[in-house]
């Protein structure tokens, strides 16, 4: 249940194992600088608490979605392409690379999506202006693609591997984290970048051994440059999730110590245990 979250909006939770002061501030509705526990819970994976009420907000459809796409033959090239158009991006839902995707009307194994959404005429425009910068920088004429969009094209490619690694990087380091990966980490993997979110997704296979060989080859330059790489799902035990603690983990480790002292909410889930 956690991996589609960064789409729905928490307005407030209320459970067992929540402070008083949390609780006062959850019935206000509101979220005060040093005491936004909903966003700690959620975060925390079940680690500190059991949510027992949740608030959600509901956002009306917009009025206009379209979605663009054209091949990409080499991934450095396409987020370069991406790049190229992030000063139009006031409407773009969703800017994706991914691999393996199967489009009408597109060759190839990689493509790069746009999803725009909002009103028509602002829909309209913003097209417009991609679309030219991506002729400047030497893209593909892109193709409109009916019933897709670049979250669920991310959706489809966590679902179907098994073994998931995500990247998070700083802005404007995904193409340098890519350009010196080792040639058999990028070519071992299937790659399917969020660009918009800096976050490189990879569908990893083999068994926990090359699993962890992957991992122990894709962490390097990726904490070299501010980032990290974990495991988001895979089938095999005893692999590493994490890799380097974050620098909060002593402050992680202490709230969850007071919040939860016996260990015994959702072992296993979490970085805490």
């Amino acid at each position: 249940m956690w991996v589609n979250l960064d789409s729905v909006y928490f307005i407030g939770i209320g459970g067992i194992g929540m402070s008083a002061l949390a609780r006062f501030f959850h019935s206000r509705g509101k979220n005060v600088a040093g005491y936004d526990l909903t966003k700690l819970f959620i975060g925390a994976h079940g680690t500190l608490g059991l949510l027992a009420d949740v608030t959600l907000k509901l956002l009306p459809e917009p009025r206009a979605r379209r979605t663009f796409a054209l091949p990409v033959d080499e991934m450095t090239a396409g987020l370069a392409w991406a790049a190229a158009t992030v000063p139009a991006w006031l409407i773009s839902a969703g800017v994706i690379l991914v691999q393996g995707a199967t489009l009408p009307g597109l060759l190839g194994d990689m493509v790069l999506v746009f999803t725009l959404e909002g009103l028509v005429d602002d829909v309209a425009a913003e097209w417009a202006e991609i679309a030219t910068l991506l002729d400047e920088a030497g893209a593909p004429a892109p193709v409109a693609v009916n019933d897709v969009t670049a979250d669920g094209l991310w959706a489809d490619f966590v679902a179907r591997h098994e073994t998931v690694a995500r990247i998070g990087l700083p802005p404007g380091r995904l193409r340098s984290y890519l350009h010196d990966l080792d040639p058999a980490v990028l070519e071992g993997a299937t790659w399917c970048a969020d660009v918009g979110n800096h976050m490189l997704y990879a569908g990893v296979p083999g068994d926990a051994g090359e699993v962890t060989a992957w991992l122990d080859a894709a962490r390097p330059p990726a904490v070299a440059r501010g980032g990290y790489a974990l495991l988001m799902a895979s089938p095999h035990r005893g692999l590493d999730r994490w890799g380097d603690a974050p620098d909060g983990l002593d402050l992680m480790r202490a709230i969850k110590a007071r919040w939860d002292p016996a260990a015994i909410l959702n072992p296993g889930a979490f970085i805490l245990g």
